[in-house]
């Protein structure tokens, strides 16, 4: 969506590690080289895990408060990306008006999983080839949309909730090869619509498997 990314650097010029997102500590670097000068978390921006060109490997982020960010990238812009999960009480607040990236396209194909509630009024557009995993009853307005038009989601995306998706419709834009899972042995209904982008410029090679 345009926003500034900060990247996760909560030991410094030392490789990152699990850790709890807050605003008032400086755990973020503002580029994606490892520094001494991190910042605090700034909440127009969004948040790309991790810093430096090494992964950390499993990296657990705590989130207890409501923590507003423009997206999460996992590898995606430069470093490599982590098996990452977000959790804890709080929860990952939306931008009104935006799409809000969550994009699993590190060069380490690692999984992301979002175990604390999506708020606020944004469109949650996944994009990436790697797996990622809704594991709380989210609340978002906007939708849900799998890839775009500069950027496919070309994977499997997990749920474990019929909340998962938000309030608003799932939108495939450009999913070649992509597939909606539900985790467990039983059926589960969602009552989200289900809606094509027939603006999107990779129509023709959407393919979103459902099971």
């Amino acid at each position: 969506a345009g926003a500034t990314v900060l990247y996760w650097d909560n030991n410094g010029t030392g490789t990152p590690s699990s850790g709890t997102w807050n605003t008032t500590a400086p755990q973020w670097a503002a580029t994606s080289a490892l520094t001494a000068s991190t910042v605090v978390w700034n909440t127009a921006d969004a948040a790309c895990f991790t810093a430096g060109t090494t992964s950390p490997g499993v990296v657990t982020i705590t989130v207890n408060s409501a923590i507003s960010c423009a997206g999460i990238f996992n590898g995606s812009l430069t470093p490599p990306g982590c098996t990452l999960t977000i959790s804890g009480t709080g929860s990952l607040n939306t931008p009104s008006g935006l799409n809000w990236a969550l994009d699993t396209s590190g060069s380490n194909g690692d999984p992301t999983t979002i175990a604390v509630p999506i708020t606020g009024a944004s469109v949650v557009t996944l994009e990436g080839g790697a797996q990622c995993y809704l594991h709380a009853a989210n609340s978002h307005t906007g939708g849900t949309q799998l890839g775009y038009a500069g950027n496919a989601f070309a994977s499997v995306l997990f749920f474990n909730n019929s909340g998962a998706f938000g309030t608003g419709s799932i939108i495939v834009s450009n999913c070649p090869g992509g597939a909606l899972a539900v985790e467990g042995a039983s059926a589960m209904t969602i009552t989200n619509a289900f809606k094509v982008d027939r603006k999107s410029t990779r129509l023709n090679s959407s393919h979103l498997v459902i099971s």
